[in-house]
């Protein structure tokens, strides 16, 4: 274990040089930066709260080295699709921030989702999340490559459920409702799903979809596609929150397919970890909405890359319970997992793992190692 405990260690320290170099030292680290790659720095790690390093890129390094810059990343694997903090991808922001059309260009050519649509064109679509019908159901639509292509927030497109919830008089503060709300939450009068209920009630209409998201997991796989999964979008008192339980594939030419999967296949998972095994992608953990919240049990489900279905996964021994934000390991040599890190939910509360756990992936065995 702790010779993959090291190679993990070693990565982090490249990543985290990578960033610092684009980040702040910008075009004249440009030798740093592609030794740094060539050692097996990730050109596409992002940790929470940051943007992609190509974003870094577009708004930090100076006109005539942009172009180049990502030249540089996208030749280690980059992707051009990964979105940012805000949920913008690098066309997306491009477009908005008026760059010169060579660096769209650039973007497109590395295959960025084509952006042939505004948000006018989608104010009647209300384009709502919904399970699959079949493992998988493969859906495409004008809708849903503008949402991945953008990363437009859900409130943006379609109806605006406030301002017609505020005309007709149902809500008509919604601040004020909000408030009193959350003041009985806290005094405990009232508990924190009854008040999302009721707002959801008041909202009326299932949440929007879109690939704004976080807790999300990503692939770059070796012929050039990116995959999206899960992730959670909003907070909970809000009108578009949602948990997903869906995948995105995005093409190396920018061709966009969304897979549903029915909810007793593969539940709405968020802050989850996947990894690939093969031609197999194994998810664990999750956070997930409260109601599906088991404390002694970790959800595992394997994603097909071959057909893109999902199929739960049956374990035996000791497993770290419902996790999620923690960091999973792939030992190739030994044919198992390590888990470690996270957080934990179990009675209601939510503690720090403090445990690593190890999952045998012949045996499909959990057993605790420290």
């Amino acid at each position: 274990m702790e010779k993959i405990l090291e190679k993990h260690r070693n990565q982090l320290q490249l990543n985290e040089r990578l960033r610092q170099l684009v980040e702040k030292e910008g075009p004249k680290a440009t030798g740093e930066i592609m030794h740094l790659l060539h050692q097996g720095a990730d050109p596409n790690d992002r940790p929470p709260h940051t943007d992609s390093l190509v974003d870094c890129i577009l708004h930090g390094w100076p006109a005539d080295s942009r172009v180049m810059g990502i030249e540089l990343l996208t030749s280690f694997g980059a992707s051009v699709n990964l979105p940012g903090l805000m949920g913008e991808t690098p066309l997306a922001s491009c477009l908005e921030s008026k760059y010169p059309s060579d660096l769209q260009d650039i973007l497109l050519s590395k295959g960025a989702v084509p952006i042939t649509a505004s948000l006018r064109d989608f104010a009647s679509t209300d384009v709502h999340c919904r399970y699959g019908a079949a493992n998988p159901e493969k859906v495409t639509s004008d809708y849903y490559t503008f949402m991945v292509a953008t990363g437009t927030e859900a409130s943006f497109v379609g109806p605006d459920r406030f301002r017609e919830l505020l005309a007709s008089g149902e809500i008509k503060d919604f601040a004020k409702d909000f408030e009193e709300l959350t003041g009985k939450v806290k005094d405990g009068k009232l508990s924190a799903q009854a008040a999302a209920g009721f707002f959801n009630y008041l909202t009326s209409g299932k949440p929007k979809w879109c690939s704004y998201r976080f807790g999300s997991s990503y692939h770059f796989l070796e012929d050039g596609k990116m995959l999206q999964i899960g992730g959670e979008h909003e907070d909970y008192y809000e009108p578009d929150f949602n948990i997903y339980n869906d995948v995105i594939r995005i093409s190396p030419t920018g061709t966009v397919d969304v897979f549903l999967y029915p909810e007793q296949v593969f539940p709405p998972t968020d802050f989850h970890t996947s990894t690939k095994v093969g031609n197999q992608i194994i998810i664990i953990g999750g956070l997930g909405y409260q109601k599906d919240r088991v404390a002694r049990r970790t959800n595992m489900h394997i994603l097909d890359l071959d057909d893109f279905s999902i199929t739960s996964m049956s374990t035996s021994g000791k497993n770290p319970g419902w996790i999620f934000k923690h960091t999973t390991l792939h030992d190739e040599e030994n044919h198992c997992l390590y888990v470690l890190n996270g957080k934990k939910w179990t009675n209601g509360k939510i503690i720090d793992n403090d445990g690593t756990y190890r999952f045998d992936l012949v045996t499909k065995r959990w057993s605790c190692v420290v």
